[in-house]
């Protein structure tokens, strides 16, 4: 509870609100189309409900002092998944090496796991090449 009072309340430059609309590719040869919201039965043509959310938490005490909670759902994305991504800090010498950010996944749905993601510089001079 004393986690919840200490969430510092959302402003609108913290949240990033949109609506999923419609798409066409092709594969093979194939094209394909996929509905937007606006494209479903019973909606609106001028709805302007937000089909996807993301949100910067941050919690205002000692330990979690300038720690973003990033959160983000929405319907109509390519996936359905439930998972937390811890994103570690850059250091100075991540700079040296091209790559993502060294992360802690733990998947809830589907496929329960925890992996961890890190980045390393194979042996050598060169400076461009990485191994996950």
């Amino acid at each position: 509870a004393r986690l919840l009072k200490a969430i510092t309340p959302l402003r609108l430059e913290d949240c990033f609100l949109g609506q999923f609309g419609s798409n066409t590719w092709t594969v093979d040869g194939i094209e394909h189309h996929e509905a937007g919201y606006l494209d479903e039965p019973g909606v609106p043509q001028n709805s302007r409900t937000p089909t996807f959310a993301a949100v910067v938490l941050r919690v205002n005490n000692d330990r979690w002092d300038g720690v973003p909670f990033l959160m983000h759902a929405g319907k109509g994305l390519d996936e359905r998944k439930a998972e937390v991504r811890v994103t570690f800090k850059p250091k100075a010498c991540n700079h040296c090496v091209p790559g993502d950010l060294n992360e802690l996944v733990i998947r809830i749905q589907p496929d329960e796991a925890i992996y961890l993601k890190f980045m390393n510089k194979r042996p050598g001079w060169k400076q461009d090449t990485v191994e996950p």
